[in-house]
């Protein structure tokens, strides 16, 4: 009996290669002749007759409340249909590159690259995500491998360099790769740009706008404090803004130390000076040192919640400007704790840390971290109720199990998270999987190198269901320890910088397997993808952009880095359809999405970093960014292998519309300016770059300038001498 229902399968196999074959060798056709357009359509029946379903649409989206293991109709196919089935992706991947559609390609590739990941649903055994699984089948490997590939060069146009890097550096198939697949990952490419900060100072000058549904523009503008007061420079530290003040307390000065527990404010409309407040009053005996702990506010009875893992949780009265405790009850049954004695009623959770949290209504909700049974991270998330002060578990467990659980998340530290602007779901995005944290405990899953997480979940509060969305657009790559908040204002979600401890970095002879970012992203939860449309008639004999599908990708990988935004725009050529379009494909894709994501392209930066905080001041809308750390062999410093932190304050402003105190859209602060005066806001010459300051004369950034640094040397000689000069700028 098993014969013949391996015989059946089969014979459905190859019936439905059949079937689709005449639409994927029309497509071919039609992309020899440079009618992209054409070709699209057919590889859209071609992958609906791999399908086999009239009741679904393609892209596949995220089911409501479906947890992890979703997308049932690429999980059901054979991985020959699966391979067949990416390559009608990555052919029509192709195809939007040749328009020059950015928004679409990525949409392809990302759908290939969901294709080869649900094969991990059809085993027995739930796999964790750091995992690799992988078909031996050399075709379906060099369709991944090709789709990474593409999507690389499409995130370097965007000038998306992490994701960039992400792509071509972590394909996930290393131990099966192919002569054939490793030429299609280039590695001399990979070299190329795995030689890149993110940003990197060199691209930032003129960085510009290409694809407005991907990008946006941005400044980042530094706030001065003018006197520091008791405020020092951290790392792990807790903040919030409440009533115009920024509160911050905590944290660590460096990585030997010291540790505080002091708690200071300022005050953003005057920011003047850090004003000292009273000290945590509980001592490290009881909860530990104060790192990477995080404030969560209940604006209705003006409290700031410190929670730290005992059943006492602590918090700052906003009103009279003291510390208070309130008991609370069920975290060891909500935890689900099974240990000592000594824990048993105090501290199921001794030592915790690296949590996100998040308050909605009279509720707190607590996400992850680490704590005395692991520190690799956990998928524990509880509620506390601010009324009552009973705790209950909604998902997960306190450690990772032998297997994963696709309802939820996966165990991590340090991920982000916001809630939406109605109230309704959490979101949680990366974090990481600290498995070289965990052997010194000899966790199960502990190894040599952490996992940086991949993915965007949302639970629904009223329904309590996990969701694991789709990542859609000109995404962040993966990251812990990124600062992260939600703008009622712009009614969007912001990241920024971070870590991730298995992210090749090649800087002259040294190469770091980590890195931190300072790359900025806005996720807009109202927009919905964008298809390109045929015009009306026939093209050109010699508007054909790649002239064979075989040689597409490697067409492709091969234009030049400077046709992205970091140089004169490059103009969609007019590829249009001929009568003979399938239109009614193109009627049935999807274009409804849970959010899209948007590259927020800055001349200038703060320092890259990880461990920093973004919050927003609802009364203003505006974002601020403190604080952080990065290592100091990642960025130049006079103390190799350490670690620098920060203190300074940052603005961030984005172009992008405002949602006034009655619901109304304003216009974006930069829609109404001149060239001119939009070029003087932008600082394209003068903004700090990192860690550095870019030069006035040539635009350089960094130790070298290609003005030999001329111009600093001829001011400094003219000031010594008491000579004034107007120096005009002739570039």
């Amino acid at each position: 009996m098993g014969d013949n229902v391996e015989h059946a399968v089969r014979s459905s196999t190859v019936f439905i290669l059949e079937k689709h074959r005449p639409s994927r060798e029309r497509g071919d056709s039609a992309f020899d002749q440079g009618n992209y357009f054409a070709a699209r359509e057919a590889y859209i029946s071609a992958c609906y007759a791999l399908l086999d379903d009239e009741n679904i649409s393609i892209p596949l989206e995220a089911e409501k409340s479906g947890g992890g293991r979703q997308w049932q109709p690429y999980i059901s196919p054979d991985p020959l249909l699966k391979t067949f089935l990416m390559m009608c992706y990555n052919q029509l991947a192709r195809c939007a590159i040749a328009i020059n559609h950015s928004e679409e390609a990525l949409t392809w590739l990302e759908e290939a690259r969901v294709v080869w990941m649900t094969t991990r649903f059809s085993l027995s055994t739930p796999l964790f995500e750091w995992i690799r699984h992988n078909i031996a089948l050399p075709q379906l490997t060099k369709e991944l491998v090709t789709a990474h590939a593409l999507a690389s060069d499409v995130f370097e146009l965007l000038g998306n360099t992490s994701m960039a890097v992400d792509r071509r550096y972590n394909i996930g198939v290393e131990s099966i790769i192919t002569p054939e697949a490793t030429r299609i990952r280039d590695t001399g490419k990979l070299f190329r740009i795995t030689s890149l900060r993110h940003p990197d100072p060199s691209l930032t000058a003129s960085a510009r706008v290409t694809s407005p549904e991907l990008q946006v523009m941005g400044t980042w503008r530094k706030v001065h404090v003018r006197k520091k007061g008791p405020m020092k420079p951290r790392l792990g530290f807790a903040g919030f803004i409440w009533n115009g003040k920024l509160y911050i307390g905590g944290g660590l000065g460096e990585t030997k130390g010291p540790f505080y527990r002091d708690f200071c404010c300022l005050d953003l409309a005057h920011p003047t000076t850090w004003r000292a407040l009273p000290a945590f009053p509980q001592s490290e005996n009881r909860t530990g040192v104060w790192l990477c702990w995080s404030f969560a506010v209940h604006e209705a009875t003006a409290r700031a919640y410190l929670f730290t893992g005992t059943v006492e949780v602590d918090y700052f009265d906003l009103v009279a400007e003291k510390w208070r405790t309130v008991q609370t009850h069920g975290l060891r049954e909500a935890s689900r704790y099974r240990g000592i004695k000594v824990f048993e009623d105090n501290a199921p959770l001794c030592g915790f840390k690296d949590s996100t949290q998040q308050v909605v209504g009279d509720f707190l909700y607590v996400f992850g971290g680490t704590h005395h049974l692991t520190k690799m991270g956990s998928n524990l998330f509880l509620q506390l109720n601010l009324k009552t002060m009973v705790w209950r578990r909604l998902s997960g467990e306190m450690t990772a199990g032998e297997k994963a659980d696709y309802t939820c998340p996966g165990p991590r530290k340090t991920p982000s998270s916001w809630v939406d602007g109605k109230g309704e779901r959490f979101y949680l995005i990366g974090g990481e999987m600290d498995r070289s944290g965990g052997q010194d405990m000899n966790e199960r899953h502990a190894a040599d190198c952490g996992y940086a997480y991949e993915d965007l979940w949302s639970f629904d509060l009223k329904e309590e269901k996990w969701r694991n969305e789709r990542l859609v657009g000109n995404v962040p790559c993966p990251r812990s320890e990124a600062a992260c908040v939600y703008n009622p204002k712009l009614d969007k979600a912001i990241v920024f910088g971070g870590y991730n401890p298995a992210f090749g970095t090649q800087f002259e002879n040294n190469f770091f397997p980590f890195a931190y970012f300072a790359d900025t992203f806005m996720f807009c939860p109202n927009e919905s993808r964008k298809w390109s449309v045929p015009p009306p008639s026939e093209p050109a004999s010699n508007s054909k952009i790649f002239s064979n599908p075989k040689t597409a990708m490697s067409t492709a990988q091969s234009r030049p880095s400077t046709t992205g935004i970091f140089s004169t725009p490059v103009t969609p050529t007019s590829i249009l359809a001929p009568s003979s379009a399938h239109p009614e494909s193109t009627a049935k894709l999807s274009k409804v999405t849970n959010g899209k994501w948007k590259h927020v392209l800055t001349r200038g930066f703060p320092t890259y970093r990880a461990q920093s905080l973004l919050l927003v001041d609802p009364a203003t809308g505006k974002t601020y960014l403190f604080g952080g750390y990065v290592n100091t062999d990642w960025v130049p410093s006079g103390r190799p292998g350490s670690s620098r932190t920060f203190c300074d304050l940052w603005e961030l402003r984005v172009d992008v519309r405002r949602i006034d105190g009655q619901g109304e859209e304003e216009e974006g602060w930069l829609e109404a300016m001149g060239e001119e005066e939009r070029e003087r806001v932008l600082e394209s010459r003068t903004a700090r770059v990192g860690p550095w300051q870019r030069c006035f004369a040539c635009g350089s950034a960094g130790r070298w300038k290609k003005c030999g640094d001329m111009f600093v040397q001829r001011s400094r000689f003219l000031l010594r001498r008491g000579v004034s000069e107007r120096w005009m700028e002739t570039a």
